[in-house]
């Protein structure tokens, strides 16, 4: 295929996009409500109002770029992911802040589902495999650096700048879209945007007890990731006293582990199974949480009482997401554009519910993140157990 390597780093650039508009900014909390003269919980809200925008907006970009092709529905995600970076910026009051989130978290959407489809589109067979492995690698790589590089952008230009980088990044998404990316959907299939068609595909998930099962343990998942991305920064900048930098570098250290988590599932879960490795990665969430808790009431505050079990959090996340998907997805290969959005919609709403929750929270110390910890994962640990490990045990009965 013609310029086959440079339409797969755009398509990755693209993807990337809206994991770094998640993350990057996380080093400039403290700087914001400083800045803005407002309140922590209100600066962390803005997280929350970008995961809830993301997820309805992830809804409607997978019908609609089956429905009527990739290109313009890319455009107007990136288009919309831009007006929000520049009213983030150029926010002088929370609100404005806040309003601004909410509108990238809109276009967002687009630059997760549309990059998938488009790698769908432009290969098949063992060089898909191989694009879809890349992309993963490169996914994890900006997870581990992102909040790296927003320290680094916080340290020497402030806050805001890192809203403008967020910014170019779309703007020059924006051009390579327009000038060099082609449609990549040659069969299209508008029956997707009929909403009879949309409801009876939905009932069908909704009524199935697998689909529940896998997509409340993936929920509730994300619901403690984002509970240490909501606290974290709070915790070790304003409690414990780190720089942005060093923030930065610690967010590092728990992507690391997340990579490391995702690296043994990649070895093992063929001997151990789907639900094994998933069960192993929820225990790990649980002792993420009850270690940063025993660890408080002993009297140890310090950097290293939140950051070893937050990467404890992340390696169990590592095992907890790919089992979820390759659980869910399985059962369904006909309606897998309709379970992608409602799947990954319900995921990126829990964490939008836990980050507001913890945001609301009056205490400014670990307490909160570890017990979002320890509910979830002990929820989704039952959830997991009546809807699908019960039900297989039947069914072999």
């Amino acid at each position: 295929m013609k310029n086959e390597k440079l339409l797969f780093i755009i398509i990755v650039f693209i993807g990337s996009l809206s994991q770094i508009t998640a993350d990057l900014y996380l080093p400039s909390l403290p700087a914001i409500f400083h800045g803005l003269n407002t309140s922590v919980h209100a600066v962390q809200l803005s997280i929350s109002v970008y995961m809830l925008g993301f997820a309805l907006s992830l809804l409607v970009y997978g019908p609609i770029s089956d429905g009527i092709g990739r290109h313009k529905p890319l455009l107007v995600g990136i288009s919309i992911c831009l007006l929000g970076g520049i009213i983030c910026a150029s926010a002088q009051t929370i609100v404005a802040l806040i309003i601004g989130r909410l509108i990238q978290g809109l276009g967002a959407g687009a630059l997760k589902v549309v990059p998938s489809s488009m790698l769908r589109d432009l290969f098949s067979g063992n060089k898909l495999v191989k694009y879809m492995s890349y992309t993963a690698i490169i996914g994890v790589g900006f997870l581990a650096t992102g909040p790296l590089l927003g320290g680094y952008i916080q340290h020497y230009l402030g806050w805001r700048a890192n809203f403008w980088f967020l910014v170019l990044c779309a703007l020059l998404a924006l051009l390579a879209v327009i000038f060099i990316f082609p449609e990549t959907n040659k069969h299209l299939h508008p029956e997707n945007l009929r909403i009879r068609t949309i409801k009876r595909n939905t009932m069908t998930l909704i009524t199935n007890p697998i689909f529940i099962g896998y997509s409340f343990v993936s929920l509730l998942t994300f619901g403690a990731l984002l509970a240490w991305l909501t606290a974290g920064p709070i915790v070790l900048q304003n409690i414990l006293g780190l720089t942005p930098v060093g923030f930065g570098w610690a967010y590092t250290l728990t992507g690391i582990a997340f990579a490391i988590g995702a690296f043994i599932n990649s070895r093992y879960v063929s001997h151990f199974g789907i639900e094994s490795m998933l069960q192993l990665g929820l225990l790990g969430i649980l002792i993420a949480g009850l270690l940063m808790l025993v660890l408080k009431f002993l009297g140890f505050t310090n950097v290293f009482v939140i950051v070893g079990p937050a990467m404890v959090l992340l390696f169990g996340a590592s095992l907890v997401f790919p089992n979820t998907s390759a659980g869910i997805f399985q059962p369904f290969p006909k309606i897998a554009g309709t379970l992608a959005s409602l799947f990954y919609t319900m995921r990126v709403l829990g964490g939008a519910i836990a980050s507001s929750i913890l945001a609301l929270s009056h205490d400014v110390n670990q307490i909160p993140m570890a017990i979002a910890f320890i509910v979830t994962a002990l929820a989704a640990w039952v959830i997991f157990y009546f809807s699908v490990i019960r039900k297989k045990t039947s069914q072999i009965d």
